[in-house]
């Protein structure tokens, strides 16, 4: 019995020592484009040099109040005040970042990316979304609420 019992624990160190001495490559198969802040449109709609391009961005994913009345009607005082946070937050996270990376998803009619936008290594559109400044896609609009 007790040559089992040391026979096993052999076996674990052995396994042990493999595991420590293999590289172990566990990395996002995504590809993120480093990118400069050239000016923010609105809580979620950003203008960006990317690889020397000038591009409107839009955040994927979420969707943030507007800062004027559109056609819809719908829109209020409060979802104007909501904007402007929403677009003073973005501006303020954007402009202090050290890093700026786009994850791209598509590219509108309009020829817009819309993308996951990283500031500092932070997804924007969930800060936007933790602030309350912004909703899911395709969620109820309630500025207004």
């Amino acid at each position: 019995m007790g040559t089992n019992k040391y026979r096993g624990l052999i076996s674990v160190a052995a396994h042990l020592l493999f595991l420590a001495n293999t590289t172990a490559v566990a990395g996002c198969l995504c590809t993120y484009t480093p990118a400069t802040l050239v000016e923010v449109i609105d809580g979620n709609t950003i203008i960006l040099d990317i690889e020397g391009h000038t591009k409107t961005v839009h955040v994927y994913g979420i969707d943030t109040p507007k800062l004027a009345q559109n056609d819809t009607g719908t829109w209020c005082e409060k979802e104007g005040v909501k904007a402007l946070g929403a677009m003073q937050y973005a501006r303020a996270l954007l402009k202090n970042a050290k890093e700026i990376t786009i994850e791209e998803k598509a590219i509108n009619r309009a020829g817009d990316v819309i993308a996951n936008v990283y500031v500092d290594q932070l997804n924007l559109g969930q800060e936007l979304l933790y602030k309350y400044f912004a909703i899911r896609s395709g969620d109820p609009k309630t500025w207004c609420d």
